[in-house]
């Protein structure tokens, strides 16, 4: 990724210079130029200027145009043109009232080539605009006022960065399901925490670019778009056809702007009353009116007033009957290609996609394993695999519900907007079905964990003992759990809450940028708080990553707070944080990167000596987890210290004894002595928690199969009897 970053700045010195803007936008009440088409092109090289502009003009007579450049809020250019001497312009001179349509180009001077600093032209996605502001020559009386934004054609959205990151986050995924499906040891555990890093940051930046702030620089609004799959917005032409059909068909209104182009776009945002309920409209228009007698009855200002910005004020857009205006979901969504009537539809495609890809994968598997039952040279080769058929449906379930909760940010947001945006009946029908499903069955996983620990810590005294050792619990309800300490296996819960919320402000506060940034800032701050005093995951390497991305999570959401203009800021504080927020972002995907890669290769290379690496684990989870890895090398561990036992003196029936319990944890139930001395050397009475050895003991005693893995506890195995029924089997 810190290749293709690197390469597409590199590329852009070698381009052709150019600077062009592609849209005209008011920037005052009234205005006398509207423009219904505009495309100028400056290139530096021949000093061309050339205009295809078409204009709806509302000012007569001899006119003059003052117009000032911006790059990042700083004034570059300021010019003044009067159409009278500029033989290009003729034609406007005098200007008369009417539709003009101008096709031309002119030369600049050499002193204005050189007024343009070199970066406007290398730079991705500069931030400039420029302001014309129209004047008559009589009285100098304003008017008209609009507003350019001007590119230089580069820019740090990258279809190339887009497919790496997507297949590094599946990939990451999909081995982080394998691992889960092999075993629940540490190693799989970690990488499986691991792996999903990447994924959580992606949406976290894609979620909160969708706030619908004033204007979001150039720069920051590309960089974010990189990633706005993992909320489920991929372009594909064929489905935005299908799309608008099933919108269309179903008494929705499918929006064209993307097919056709009457009407011009800038992603920003507007303020519509026509499409919001009457008794709204009205308290919205009486409380500006109320606002506007305020002002004009008080005759002196005697407190601290909020300080105006003229320059915001041009800058930021108007809508009117040749421009609309997007901001938050919908100018996200345009910015992909996707119109905004099919923003949902196509979340909701894509994911459906995912867990379809994911169920044929498994299917595969299943046929796999079936092929060797019938097949016994291959099942002998195949063994270690074939010991883990009985788990593969279980395993199947936990990962459908990992993709769930991958899917939870996606879906719940923009189901919840559906109901704002009310696209057409079958889309809210839909969108209510996804949203009941996923939070149903969310909640529904996230009760059975807690239960079962509640029980655990009520049985035993320690949530991990059937949080970790019973199979089945681990691989269909570890995904919310796995990856924080066993004292604090409720955070997979108040982590989906979390996010609830800031979804929540997201779908239903489109209208509010300001709304929106002040909450989002605040809940991620008071998380950032929470898990630096609690620091609730496994252990000391993910929790200094997990803290440090919430550190990343928290500055964006400061950034976009800065971006809604809550505090009318001069224009190049919001331009430098927008730079800040792409340099900051892009250096910790970086990171985060290496750091996966670096730690899963690790992990995997060494999954021999897991047992060692899991002392970093601060908790109790290797005593009770049943793997098979860790039952072999147990094994083998015992084995040794008995050999070395007998190695200094004679022995007679004991080695016959010993030979056929060389493998004790795998050769069916232990000898009454051997499981005698076993439970007198490790069974405790001061303590409740029971240890490896004593969960194998009980596990054979029992003669239950390795799948079950249901365990024994001295003193509760007669109690459980009377009963009539074992309280570890779910």
């Amino acid at each position: 990724m810190l290749f293709l970053i690197w390469l597409t700045l590199l590329s852009t010195a070698f381009a052709r210079r150019i600077i062009r803007a592609t849209s005209l936008v008011p920037c005052m009440d009234n205005s006398g130029v509207q423009a219904s088409k505009f495309d100028v092109t400056f290139t530096p090289d021949d000093r061309t200027l050339a205009f295809d502009v078409s204009l709806d003009v509302e000012v007569s007579g001899t006119v003059y145009a003052d117009i000032v450049l911006y790059v990042y809020g700083f004034r570059a250019i300021h010019e003044r043109i009067d159409p009278c001497k500029s033989s290009a312009l003729q034609q406007l001179c005098p200007l008369s009232t009417g539709e003009i349509d101008i096709i031309s180009q002119t030369q600049v001077s050499g002193s204005v080539v050189r007024d343009i600093p070199g970066v406007a032209y290398t730079v991705p996605n500069i931030d400039a605009f420029a302001i014309v502001k129209v004047y008559t020559n009589d009285t100098d009386e304003l008017k008209a006022c609009i507003r350019a934004d001007v590119t230089n054609t580069k820019t740090v959205e990258q279809t190339a960065v887009k497919w790496v990151t997507a297949c590094l986050c599946g990939a990451g995924i999909l081995v982080s399901a394998l691992l889960t499906y092999i075993g629940s040891s540490y190693t799989s555990q970690k990488i499986a925490a691991t792996s999903t890093l990447l994924f959580t940051y992606f949406q976290s930046m894609a979620i909160v670019n969708m706030e619908a702030v004033d204007r979001v620089p150039p720069i920051a609004n590309a960089w974010t778009e990189n990633v706005v799959w993992s909320v489920g917005l991929v372009r594909a032409t064929f489905m935005q056809d299908i799309f608008r059909w099933f919108v269309q068909s179903t008494g929705g209104h499918p929006a064209t702007y993307l097919i056709y182009s009457t009407i011009s776009v800038l992603t920003q945002r507007k303020r519509d009353l026509s499409n919001v309920p009457p008794r709204v409209a009205d308290h919205y228009q009486f409380h500006e009116e109320t606002k506007r007698l305020a002002s004009a009855a008080a005759p002196v200002v005697t407190s601290l007033t909020k300080r105006a910005n003229e320059l915001a004020k041009e800058t930021y857009a108007k809508p009117n009957h040749y421009l609309v205006v997007y901001r938050g979901i919908k100018r996200v969504g345009y910015s992909m290609g996707i119109e905004v009537t099919s923003i949902v539809l196509t979340s909701y495609t894509i994911y459906g996609f995912i867990v379809f890809c994911m169920v044929i994968i498994f299917l595969a598997l299943w046929a796999f394993f079936g092929f060797m039952k019938r097949k016994p040279e291959v099942l002998e080769k195949h063994r270690h695999a074939a010991q883990y058929v009985p788990m593969l449906s279980m395993v199947l379930k936990g990962i459908m519900l990992k993709l769930i909760m991958f899917s939870f940010p996606g879906v719940i947001m923009f189901s919840m907007w559906e109901w704002v945006q009310q696209d057409s009946a079958a889309v809210i029908v839909l969108s209510v079905f996804f949203f009941i499903c996923t939070l149903v069955i969310l909640c529904w996983n996230v009760f059975q964990v807690l239960r079962i620990a509640r029980r655990s810590s009520k049985e035993t005294g320690t949530a991990a003992f059937l949080l970790y050792s019973h199979a089945p619990t681990m691989h269909r309800y570890g995904f919310l759990y796995h990856e924080y300490n066993s004292r604090f296996y409720y955070f997979g819960a108040l982590n989906l809450l979390y996010q609830f919320v800031v979804l929540l402000f997201i779908a239903f506060s489109q209208s509010s940028g300001q709304t929106q940034g002040l909450a989002i800032f605040l809940i991620e701050l008071a998380v950032l708080i929470v898990v630096c005093v609690y620091r609730p995951w496994m252990d000391r390497g993910l929790n200094i990553i997990n803290i440090l991305m919430q550190i990343v999570k928290t500055l964006n959401a400061m950034f976009y707070l800065f971006f809604s203009n809550l505090f009318t800021q001069p224009l190049e504080v919001n331009s430098i944080m927008g730079v800040v927020y792409f340099v900051l972002n892009a250096a910790f995907s970086c990171f985060l990167l290496i750091y996966i890669i670096v730690v899963c290769a690790l992990m995997l290379f060494r999954r021999k000596h897991q047992e060692a690496d899991a002392v970093n684990v601060r908790d109790d989870r290797m005593s009770f987890i049943s793997d098979n890895v860790v039952r072999q090398e147990a094994a083998g561990e015992l084995a040794a210290l008995g050999q070395a036992a007998q190695a200094d003196h004679e022995v007679g029936d004991d080695v016959d004894w010993y030979k056929s319990q060389e493998n004790p944890f795998e050769s069916g139930p232990l000898d009454s002595s051997y499981r005698n001395s076993q439970r007198t050397s490790t069974m405790n009475t001061s303590t409740s928690i029971p240890t490896f050895g004593d969960l194998q003991e009980g596990m054979f005693r029992h003669g239950h199969s390795e799948s079950q893995t249901s365990f024994g506890l001295s003193g509760s195995d007669e109690k459980s009897d009377k009963k009539g029924k074992k309280w570890w089997v779910f």
